[in-house]
């Protein structure tokens, strides 16, 4: 099996491609530091937005490539630009993961979206 795992930061959107959960065979990372620069500083809107776009090329991606059915992301309820941004990419809500992940020593619950690939992927990958 085939994942597509992504990790963002303020200026930086990341992905990697894990087989059998133990294997990389790709990743690549997007970054907006060089434009935030020019502004001595991150600028929330220009990081939206360049998040938006990457996680929307990598899915698509995804899909073509590697013959993805979904793509899932779990974002804590109370971040709300991580929140906007995969709606803007094309994620939708499925419910909410209650004491999903544990962070810094507390259980988190975290919001399950998901973008369907509407197309038929290729059995064959």
């Amino acid at each position: 099996m085939k994942i597509l795992a992504f990790e963002s930061s303020c200026d930086e959107t990341a992905a990697a491609v894990m087989e059998d959960g133990r294997t990389m065979l790709s990743s690549v990372i997007a970054s907006s530091a060089d434009m935030h620069a020019i502004y001595g500083g991150v600028v929330p809107e220009i990081a939206s937005r360049k998040h938006v776009e990457a996680i929307a090329a990598l899915t698509e991606w995804g899909f073509r490539n590697l013959g993805l059915h979904r793509v899932e992301a779990n974002i804590m309820p109370r971040n709300l630009p991580s929140r906007r941004a995969a709606a803007k990419a094309g994620f939708e809500e499925e419910g909410l993961a209650r004491r999903y992940l544990k962070i810094n020593g507390v259980w988190e619950d975290h919001l399950h979206m998901v973008r369907r690939n509407e197309e038929e992927p290729d059995e064959s990958r």
